[in-house]
């Protein structure tokens, strides 16, 4: 059996929107979003994140999840190639 430590990236509700418009205003405040998150992982030793959006996302922020998601993905794969995202 292969366990793995994950954090937990969760939005919900109004509340919920708000945080996900504040990630997802652009790429550049996705890279930042993302270059923390790495910090995170490595600081703490865990293996990457479960990303739980439990809210409605606005249109124009799907193609950016999708960038966030894989941006992520991409700099947890280059610190280590077993590190993951779920969604």
């Amino acid at each position: 059996m292969i366990l793995a430590i994950v954090g937990t990236i969760i939005t919900e509700w109004d509340d919920g929107i708000k945080i996900c418009d504040e990630i997802l205003k652009d790429s550049g405040t996705i890279d930042g979003v993302v270059q923390k998150l790495v910090l995170i992982v490595q600081d703490f030793g865990f293996e990457g994140y479960l990303v739980n959006i439990e809210n409605k996302l606005k249109d124009r922020d799907v193609p950016y999840m999708i960038e966030f998601l894989s941006k992520l993905t991409k700099s947890l794969k280059n610190i280590s190639e077993s590190n993951l995202v779920i969604w």
